[in-house]
C-alpha cells in the first residue's frame, strides 16, 4: 500500500479492524501515540491522494491487460527460443523463474537458476530496461503498449544471447 499511497513519496501504512485501529485514534481517551518520520507528511499525502484519484478502473484494468500481454510474450518467447521458464504472475505483475518446475509457492520459484536471472537483468539493463534483479516486473501507469512491446522485443534479444550460456551450463532449461 505505501507505494500507491505515496504517490512515490515514502509512506507506510498501518491496516486492520476498527477494534484495533481505535487504540491509536487520538480521539480514544487512552491511544497509542505513534510517530513516525514520514507521519502525516503533507507532500506525501498530497502526492497519494492524488495519485489515488488517479488510478481509477480504467487505469487498473489497462496496466492489469499490460500484464497479461507481456506474460504471454515471455512464455510466447521461451518457447520461440527453447530456453524453458516459468512466468508468474497477476494483474500488472509478471516474474520470469529459469526452472523447469511449475512455479506455485516460494519453495517452487526457489529452484529457479539465479545465474540466468542475474543475466537476463544485466542484459535488460543495457537495452534500458530496468526489472527487479530477482526477474521481477512491474507495469505502472504512465507505460503504453509501445514500451510492452519494446519490453518483450528486448526480453527475446536478451534470450537469444543467454541462449549459448544455457547450452553449455544448463543444459536441461533447452526444449
Amino acid at each position: 500500500m505505501g507505494k500507491i499511497i505515496g504517490g512515490g513519496f515514502p509512506a507506510g501504512a498501518v491496516a486492520g479492524k476498527a477494534d484495533y485501529m481505535n487504540f491509536f485514534s487520538p480521539k480514544a481517551p487512552s491511544h497509542i501515540l505513534h510517530s513516525g518520520t514520514f507521519n502525516g507528511n503533507p507532500v506525501t499525502m498530497v502526492a497519494g491522494l492524488e495519485t489515488l484519484k488517479l488510478l481509477g478502473k480504467s487505469e487498473i484494468d489497462r496496466i492489469n491487460a499490460y500484464g497479461k500481454l507481456i506474460r504471454a510474450r515471455i512464455r510466447n518467447i521461451s518457447d520461440q527460443t527453447g530456453i524453458i521458464c516459468q512466468v508468474t504472475g497477476k494483474g500488472s505483475l509478471a516474474q520470469i523463474h529459469f526452472t523447469v518446475h511449475p512455479v506455485r509457492d516460494w519453495r517452487s520459484a526457489a529452484s529457479a537458476r539465479l545465474d540466468l536471472r542475474t543475466l537476463l537483468h544485466m542484459l535488460l539493463l543495457e537495452k534500458g530496461f530496468l526489472i527487479a534483479p530477482r526477474g521481477f516486473l512491474n507495469i505502472s501507469t504512465p507505460m503504453s503498449e509501445s514500451e510492452i512491446l519494446q519490453l518483450a522485443d528486448a526480453v527475446a534479444e536478451s534470450f537469444s544471447k543467454m541462449k549459448p550460456f544455457v547450452a553449455k551450463n544448463v543444459p536441461e532449461l533447452l526444449a
